[in-house]
């Protein structure tokens, strides 16, 4: 056993794998843990509520990041300086931020929205801040960051953590606790992580059309493959809500 905790030690790729292994650890672990607290201190139609919001902003987060970290990562290795990449794939998140909110400003308009509009509509910009965070995060792993990496991850964990359940408990918000730590923790995140990107390319670098379409070429025939589970997750809440209640989709979240 000691001889197996020394090579794990002094194996640098071992010791990575398991901060990275922690970090999915305590992430989804306390996800978790924090189900059963919310079910006893929210209502079944709020957590239905809940369920609703987190579906919608995951399908929006898939859909703004647009599987540009892959194309990120294919790059990375290959050339001397992948800012160029970096800054379109960006552009890219940030140009289907603006056709989602248009989507969406449409969508409220003509549909019956269960969440309220302000929550609806503050979805795209939240899936945009994600996809920064998200590639900070790939840089950090590019550059075999492992500890950064996972001390951004537990701050971001510990940060909403904390204050949903404050925002729950003390001021009793109830579902909409998780849409405002959801807001306030992307914001802090956002600057942050713009800030260390801007320090780690050259944002200086010009927009190049032709690039701007190589890339756009290389992630559209991806997209299906990233959203797929989450847009099956999400159309399963929908129609539940729908069809059903959303006493439903709580039980079937839970």
């Amino acid at each position: 056993m000691a001889n197996i905790i020394k090579n794990i030690k002094e194996n640098k790729e071992i010791k990575n794998t398991f901060i990275y292994l922690l970090s999915t650890f305590l992430t989804k672990g306390v996800s978790f843990v924090i189900i059963p607290i919310l079910t006893n201190i929210i209502s079944v139609e709020e957590f239905g509520r809940l369920s609703l919001f987190e579906s919608y902003l995951n399908i929006t987060c898939a859909l703004i990041l647009f599987s540009t970290p892959n194309y990120i990562a294919k790059y990375y290795y290959k050339e001397s300086d992948v800012s160029s990449k970096i800054k379109h794939s960006l552009l890219i998140n940030f140009i289907i931020t603006l056709l989602l909110t248009l989507v969406l400003i449409i969508l409220s308009v003509i549909g019956n929205i269960t969440l309220p509009v302000y929550v609806f509509l503050s979805l795209p910009i939240l899936g945009l801040f994600n996809a920064i965070l998200e590639t900070y995060l790939l840089l950090l792993r590019l550059n075999i960051r492992p500890l950064e990496y996972l001390k951004l991850e537990i701050s971001k964990l510990f940060m909403d953590t904390i204050l949903l359940l404050s925002l729950v408990i003390i001021f009793n918000l109830g579902w909409l606790s998780k849409f405002y730590s959801i807001v306030f923790v992307s914001i802090i995140l956002f600057l942050y992580c713009y800030y260390k990107i801007s320090q780690l390319i050259n944002f200086e670098v010009k927009l190049n059309l032709n690039e701007f379409k190589n890339t756009f070429y290389f992630l559209f025939p991806l997209i299906i493959h990233s959203i797929s589970f989450t847009l099956i997750n999400t159309y399963d809440k929908i129609a539940l809500e729908r069809f059903s209640s959303l006493e439903d989709v709580a039980i079937y979240s839970v």
